[in-house]
């Protein structure tokens, strides 16, 4: 619930049931008094130096958002900057986890790994932005368009004109909308009268630069032409509006299939084992997870399986066509430990790291960055990841997991002697 004690202060407070039934087991007055003044001057900016700090170390994801202060010299105040969803904007808040001494911290940083770990890349820059006025910090709040990005509010703060584009090929023409920011509130626009070009082809002709792009029916648009309006130059953001249950996109020439697909010669094999074949899971069950020095994950038996599997590629392509081999990880530490990169190449390699009792597989369940990451190959796909992680909670890879079984794509890397 939101703190009704600081409705006047810079920062909203949200207080974590821990925190409440913490509190209520505190019977010394002064302590609780120490409690709220703390509170108070948090609400309202004040942040206690890192050297006068005495923390608890630790590594998990949590401790890049965690902060912890001392009460009364026995008890510690933990609490987090976290983003609240407020009518069209995020706005930053206060988080308070709870209150206890320091040897029962390990036990709430547990829990807020777990936690943390489905907080997308975004949110998590978003939760440790800081903006200071003069010593103060004072909670950033931006428009839900630019969640990457917590500056003002470009819906609020318009100096250019808003562009309202209608990109059907038909007898209708556009016009360019201003907004007037001093009675915007009341729904007021006012049009400036200038038409613009049907098609939308020609909207590189257009000179004027607008902060926001509106394009209407883009239900109706092919991919290929919704992506010119988005070059123009200056808008910071795009509103695409259309009903996908309506009529599609009309494609009035024929889409063919290309020669590489009709044929088969997509199809090849690198290696001589019969388990490299054009599509694999190759189930690493004895990897382990663990940070590195930037709190990015890597599993180092997984790097070995890998290494292993580009040093059999490279002997075999003495001997024949020379292969092009990208490994991709969706960590930055695993990357690193490997010493390769993925772009679009013949053979790619997919090192999922997560290898953990509880399932979580943090941003991997995102479907755009598994959708990026597996169809980057050419010819030849090989998935490493452990089983029992990938497959505990609903996510893609589990799906993913179970398919390869059915198709009979699935090896584990521990029956097979180069990987012994």
């Amino acid at each position: 619930m939101d703190s009704f004690l600081f409705r006047e202060a810079k920062w909203k407070v949200s207080f974590n049931n821990d925190f409440l039934k913490s509190m209520s087991r505190v019977k010394n007055a002064e302590t609780c008094k120490q409690v709220l003044t703390l509170l108070e001057n948090l609400a309202n900016g004040w942040r206690q130096s890192h050297m006068k700090e005495n923390l608890f170390f630790y590594r998990g994801t949590s401790s890049q958002l965690l902060e912890q202060y001392k009460v009364n010299g026995l008890l510690n105040l933990v609490w987090t900057v976290d983003i609240l969803k407020e009518n069209s904007c995020y706005i930053q808040i206060l988080k308070v986890w709870n209150i206890l001494p320091l040897s029962e911290i390990p036990r709430v940083t547990n829990h807020l790994d777990v936690l943390f770990e489905n907080y997308t890349v975004d949110k998590m820059n978003q939760c440790k932005y800081k903006s200071l006025n003069g010593s103060l910090v004072v909670p950033m709040r931006w428009s839900i368009y630019l969640r990457s990005c917590p500056e003002a509010d470009p819906l609020l703060s318009l100096s250019k004109p808003l562009a309202s584009l209608s990109l059907r090929d038909d007898s209708e023409s556009s016009s360019t909308t201003y907004i007037n920011n001093s009675t915007m509130g009341r729904g007021v626009v006012r049009k400036w009268l200038r038409k613009l070009p049907n098609d939308s082809a020609k909207l590189h002709e257009v000179k004027t630069q607008w902060e926001v792009l509106v394009i209407d029916e883009a239900a109706q648009l092919e991919e290929c032409e919704s992506t010119i309006p988005l070059q123009l130059p200056g808008h910071r953001l795009a509103i695409l509006i259309g009903d996908e249950q309506q009529l599609p996109a009309m494609v009035k020439s024929k889409i063919l299939d290309g020669p590489n697909v009709k044929e088969r010669r997509h199809e090849r094999s690198f290696l001589q084992e019969n388990m490299f074949s054009s599509y694999i899971f190759i189930n690493v069950a004895h990897g382990k997870e663990e940070f590195d020095n930037s709190h990015s994950l890597k599993n180092m038996v997984e790097v070995a399986v890998a290494s292993e599997i580009v040093a059999s590629l490279s002997k075999e392509s003495v001997c024949t066509k020379k292969v092009k081999v990208g490994i991709i990880s969706p960590y930055r530490a695993q990357v690193y430990a490997i010493g390769e990169k993925g772009g679009e190449e013949d053979v790619i390699i997919v090192s999922t790291v997560r290898c953990n009792m509880n399932g979580v597989v943090g941003f991997l369940k995102n479907h755009q960055r598994a959708n990026v990451a597996l169809t980057r190959a050419r010819h030849c796909l090989w998935i490493l990841g452990n089983e029992a992680t990938l497959i505990k909670r609903c996510t893609i890879w589990k799906d993913l997991v179970i398919d390869a079984k059915k198709r009979g794509c699935f090896y584990n890397a521990d029956e097979d002697k180069s990987f012994a």
